[in-house]
């Protein structure tokens, strides 16, 4: 007598569904973090600005402070006397010229056109300084 192969092989046990409860599991997903990045460098042909419209020379001792100044045409320089020594300010090509400043007082002249222009003081002409007008 013969015994079918199936009565003797344990039988497979159905699959158990997953309690309600349980969620399916979900994969975490990180975003990438974008690398820090530097600013950008500045451009080898960009220009240097000229100074505000405005610029203020001092006269003290026997020195104009700063000697050379960049300003933007259209521009205006005021010499301001800050020392007890009388000066003047004008320009070398004798255009223009300030009356003789007192301590504390100044003379502002403004430039129309683009150039360098030189100046000293007049009574002391070995002060001498340079206004570049872009």
């Amino acid at each position: 007598m013969t015994v079918p192969a199936s009565a003797g092989a344990a039988s497979p046990k159905p699959a158990v569904p997953a309690p309600a409860s349980a969620k399916p599991a979900v994969p975490t997903v990180t975003p990438p973090t974008a690398a820090p990045t530097a600013p950008p460098a500045p451009s080898p042909t960009a220009a240097v600005k000229p100074a505000a419209a405005s610029v203020t020379v001092t006269t003290e001792d026997f020195d104009f402070k700063p000697a050379t100044i960049t300003i933007s045409a259209g521009g205006t320089v005021i010499w301001n006397n800050a020392g007890p020594t009388i000066h003047t300010v004008g320009a070398t090509d004798n255009s223009w010229v300030s009356e003789v400043l007192q301590k504390g007082q100044s003379y502002s002249h403004t430039f129309s056109s683009a150039g360098t222009f030189n100046y000293l003081c007049t009574l002391h002409p070995f002060m001498t300084g340079t206004v570049v007008v872009k």
